[in-house]
């Protein structure tokens, strides 16, 4: 489909994209309302090919279906001040960056259909390193605020001392972040709440790292991990920054907010002991199914809980 007939059949896809009724008792009391931002990975997936119309019609659907910002997960070789301008035509910001995905689809072998390989190839203690050392001009260049670890290699989590390397990695990364004028987070996978030698691996992050270190929580893998995130928020809000909002379905997929077991009533609550927080819907693997209908239900449902647009 170009990028004329996709937009001109978007109001169709969005109308066709049903919303959930927000029942009054699940509502979030006193109307607090926080801004809500689009990982664009939600709508460019990281098949095919990726041209700049396509990855240009990614951000102009995000900003018709509603949504206030862009997080990215990857430039694919456009220069940030081209992809900013273009965000900036349709009035959004961008306040942070997803660090490595590009290095980490670098890493996939011909045909490689999962990240774990690459990521374990990528996010050692010294490519974390490597990857701030590469990303950090280029978030301050899109205009981020943030630069965020987008993920960690598996073997970072055989052993008490491997997740210390880690720790020591992301402290070396923050001070790269604060010599590049951008300020440092890491996205928690479901493997951060899984015990390794009796420790939780997301607090001895909390103990080792300094506390400039913030925390992107994704709620959908804390619950997948057998973590409950409003807890986690309640416990730990003095190092969480910044959100990703996707299900978690009772077969334990991915799923769009609002069909499947995560509490985001309890989260939207629990998040007013954060200053400022940054959240983004983020739906991976839709297997199959549209990802703007997706994109624009998830909106939909979050809006009626307190997030988006007064």
């Amino acid at each position: 489909m170009q990028r004329r007939d996709f937009l001109v059949s978007l109001p169709a896809l969005i109308a066709g994209a049903a919303a959930r009724p927000v029942s009054a008792q699940t509502r979030p009391q006193e109307g607090i309302r926080y801004p809500l931002g689009l990982q664009l990975f939600t709508l460019t997936g990281r098949d095919g090919l990726m041209t700049w119309e396509r990855y240009s019609t990614a951000i102009e659907t995000a900003k018709k279906i509603g949504y206030q910002s862009i997080e990215l997960a990857g430039l694919w070789g456009y220069k940030p001040d081209v992809i900013r301008k273009r965000a900036e035509q349709v009035s959004l910001h961008i306040p942070s960056l997803h660090m490595g995905f590009d290095q980490m689809i670098e890493f996939m072998a011909p045909g490689e259909t999962s990240v774990v390989n690459a990521q374990d190839a990528v996010y050692t203690p010294l490519g974390i390193v490597q990857i701030a050392r590469i990303n950090v001009p280029i978030a301050r260049d899109l205009g981020c605020e943030w630069g965020v670890i987008a993920s960690s290699g598996v073997s970072n989590f055989k052993s008490i001392d491997n997740i210390l390397r880690l720790c020591d990695a992301f402290d070396q990364s923050y001070q790269v972040a604060r010599q590049g004028g951008i300020r440092l987070a890491y996205h928690m996978h479901a493997i951060d709440f899984v015990p390794v030698q009796g420790r939780m691996p997301f607090e001895l992050m909390l103990e080792h790292t300094d506390p400039g270190v913030q925390y992107q929580l994704d709620v959908c893998w804390a619950q997948d991990g057998g973590a409950k995130p409003a807890d986690l928020i309640n416990r730990y809000a003095g190092r969480i920054v910044s959100f990703h909002l996707k299900d978690l379905d009772k077969e334990k997929k991915v799923a769009t907010p609002g069909d499947g077991v995560v509490d985001f009533v309890a989260i939207h609550e629990a998040a007013r002991k954060i200053e400022n927080p940054i959240f983004f819907v983020e739906r991976d693997g839709v297997n199959g199914r549209d990802p703007v209908v997706e994109a624009t239900r998830a909106y939909q449902y979050l809006h009626g809980l307190g997030w988006g647009h007064d």
